[in-house]
């Protein structure tokens, strides 16, 4: 028989909830992922979602926050459409590799608001740029409107993507060149 070491002592390791992090239920880890959505789709910088929970919950993680605190700012980052619950999507159905994915929603979504268009995915300038640059499959059979952003498909979200990207840096330009220099000239 060989030696077995056997400890009185408690584990210091907290129980696992889950296959995710330690102590953590899903709920809570559900809602500390959408606080960083607004991030990551180019709503907000990670240092203004950080001063945000410094001034609110004067805390600089969310991982600090309770799960209340967490499910009140879940809720206003939804409010400002930064958590858009209708995002459209695809069905399952056989087409649905044409159709766009959740990740380019949001960023079309981000790109919109970048732009200054405060309706977002509503916005008329978009039906507008829609009609430009999209065809979209079967429209015209079905008697659907050419010009709505729920028929464009992936690629057509692509052109979308770029189109925005040129505007939000055209107008950029634009500020600079429009800005005064600040060295005085002689």
């Amino acid at each position: 028989m060989g030696t077995e070491m056997h400890s009185s002592k408690p584990s210091r390791r907290p129980a696992k909830s889950g296959a995710g992090k330690p102590g953590l239920d899903d709920r809570r880890r559900k809602l500390l992922a959408q606080v960083h959505i607004p991030v990551n789709a180019g709503f907000i910088s990670d240092e203004e979602r950080r001063d945000l929970l410094l001034t609110r919950y004067g805390a600089r993680s969310s991982k600090d926050l309770t799960d209340r605190q967490l499910a009140e700012l879940v809720a206003e980052f939804r409010e400002n459409g930064w958590l858009d619950s209708n995002i459209p999507g695809g069905s399952g159905g056989p087409l649905d590799y044409q159709r766009p994915t959740q990740k380019q929603w949001r960023k079309l979504a981000a790109l919109c608001k970048n732009v200054g268009w405060k309706e977002g995915l509503d916005a008329p300038q978009l039906r507008k740029l829609v009609r430009k640059l999209c065809k979209v499959p079967g429209a015209e059979a079905v008697g659907a409107k050419l010009d709505d952003v729920r028929f464009v498909t992936a690629e057509g979200m692509v052109a979308l993507h770029l189109a925005l990207e040129n505007m939000i840096e055209r107008n950029r330009r634009k500020g600079e060149a429009a800005a005064p220099d600040s060295e005085p000239t002689n």
